[in-house]
This record gives C-alpha cells, sequence and structure tokens, in this order.
C-alpha cells in the first residue's frame, strides 16, 4: 500500500473484510501518517492507482460489513505524493538522533519510516535505479528486500490487529492500513494517557534508555507495533547490506528517492493540525 505506511491517512494496502466484533472510530485527520516517497513522472501515477485500488477495495469491505449488519472501515485520506521539487532528488532523510528519541519519549510520540508496504511488493523503476547510481539487476536486491520487509512487517501486524478486533481471520482480510488504524485508534479510544507510555517507552527504546522488551513479555497492541515499525528500517538496510554492503545499503535505506511510509503516531491529536 505505497503509503501507512502511518498524518492521517494511512497505508496503501489492499483491505477486504468479513465482520468486526467492536466499533472501529474514524481515523484521525493527522495520525498516524502515511506520506508516500518516490520519484516523480510514472511514479506518481503509480501511487495515484494504488490510492484508487486501495479506496475501492475498502468500498467493497464496508459493504460485505454492512450487510453484516458491522460498523464500516475507515478508509484512509489520501495525501498529496511528495515531488522532486519539494524533496530535492536524492537526498537522504535524517536520522533520529539519542537527543530526538529524549524529547520524544517526553512527548509521548513516536514517528516511524518503514518500506512500503503493498499487495505487491514495490519494485524501483529504471529512472530511480539511475538516480540511486544501481546498475538494473540490482533491481532484484531492491525487490526481494521490499518483499522481505513486507512479510515481517505483516507478521507482526496481522496478530495484533487480530487482538484489537477480536477475529484474526478478519486481520488476515483487512489490510495494513485498515489494521494500523484499528490498533492506534483502540489505543487512544481505550485510554489516551496510557497509550502515551506505551509510546514514551518506545521512544526510549530508540534512544538507548531502555532495552527492548522480553519477546514472551506482554506489551500493550500500539506499543509492540511501533516497536517493529521503528525497527524495520534498520532490518530493511541489513537485507541490502548483504547484497550490496553497508554503505549503499545505508545510502540506499535512507534515500527519498524509493518508497516509504512515514509519519508520527500520538496518543491525542496534533493541536496544531485540529
Amino acid at each position: 500500500m505505497a503509503a501507512l505506511g502511518l498524518g492521517t491517512g494511512i497505508m496503501i494496502g489492499v483491505a477486504a473484510g468479513s465482520m468486526v466484533r467492536t466499533a472501529l472510530t474514524p481515523a484521525p485527520r493527522t495520525e498516524p501518517t502515511a506520506v508516500p516517497d518516490g520519484d516523480d513522472g510514472e511514479d506518481s501515477d503509480a501511487l495515484l492507482a494504488a490510492n484508487a485500488n486501495l479506496v475501492s477495495s475498502l468500498q467493497e469491505c464496508n459493504r460485505r460489513l454492512g450487510d453484516l449488519g458491522q460498523k464500516h472501515v475507515a478508509a484512509p485520506v489520501p495525501q498529496p505524493t511528495a515531488t522532486s521539487s519539494n524533496r530535492g532528488r536524492g537526498q537522504g532523510r535524517r536520522e533520529a538522533t539519542a537527543p530526538d528519541w529524549d524529547r520524544y519519549a517526553k512527548q509521548g510520540v513516536v514517528p516511524y519510516n518503514v518500506p512500503c508496504l503493498r499487495e505487491t511488493p514495490f519494485a524501483p523503476s529504471q529512472r530511480q535505479l539511475d538516480r540511486l547510481g544501481l546498475a538494473p539487476q540490482d533491481a532484484t536486491v531492491l525487490r526481494d528486500a521490499y518483499k522481505k520487509s513486507n512479510e515481517r512487517v505483516m507478521a507482526q501486524l496481522k496478530p495484533l490487529c487480530g487482538k484489537v478486533l477480536g477475529n484474526p481471520e478478519l486481520a488476515d482480510r483487512v489490510g495494513a492500513s485498515a489494521c494500523m488504524s484499528a490498533i492506534v485508534d483502540s489505543a487512544r479510544k481505550e485510554n489516551p494517557d496510557k497509550m502515551r507510555d506505551a509510546l514514551a517507552r518506545v521512544a526510549e527504546v530508540n534512544g538507548g534508555k531502555r532495552p527492548p522488551p522480553d519477546p514472551g513479555q506482554g506489551v500493550e497492541p500500539v506499543e509492540a507495533l511501533m516497536l517493529a515499525f521503528t525497527g524495520e528500517s534498520k532490518a530493511f538496510e541489513a537485507d541490502l547490506a548483504a547484497t550490496l554492503g553497508p554503505e549503499d545499503a545505508h545510502r540506499i535505506a535512507s534515500s527519498r528517492t524509493l518508497c516509504s511510509e512515514r509519519g508520527v503516531v500520538r496518543a491525542k491529536p496534533d493541536p496544531h493540525q485540529e
């Protein structure tokens, strides 16, 4: 779904559903944010087409839920696609530092940046390869890295989604965008202060102030989700490094040329964007 991937449209993905045990609140207008990065031109057209497909899929999902007398899943709000004019060609993203994570922990917010989630894994165009200085055969390396990233994220997202929705089968049929909305909205609705504490712990883990929770230790779904999201960019970079080497892997993983889902999750709506 070109584009969570998490202000308040969420990741572009295919969503179809059957029944929901609990009602979902509409996705907030600004959080979580999914802003797809990518090349302009044909890539912008591809992102717009993917968004149209998602809207169509969500309409079908809502039709089925309506037949069952269930609440609808909120559709993501399309976000403008960034272009080279406002991104800067080939520029890398600024990585969060320890002081940044300290500030996020105090604010109870978590920014994220993960490779685009799509039903069919993202594959770079020749134009994108040229801008990254890569050979045509490197397209397979990037496509495989996106595929592995998507599989990792969905393997963690689906169980959390099933837990929140109360129906594991529904989590398999609803796309990543709707699943993330369900997890974030559920935590915010249940207890915003508790959610804020969970997000603060995620920031402390990323800032090196707290060790990651043990695999068997129970954590809040939104906390587990954001731990997975904030760790995925490093896993994606490691997959690239295995073939392209650490320097190129870091340059490529942090580049704005490729497709990614990025945004900020917070326990309460941003008062500056209401």
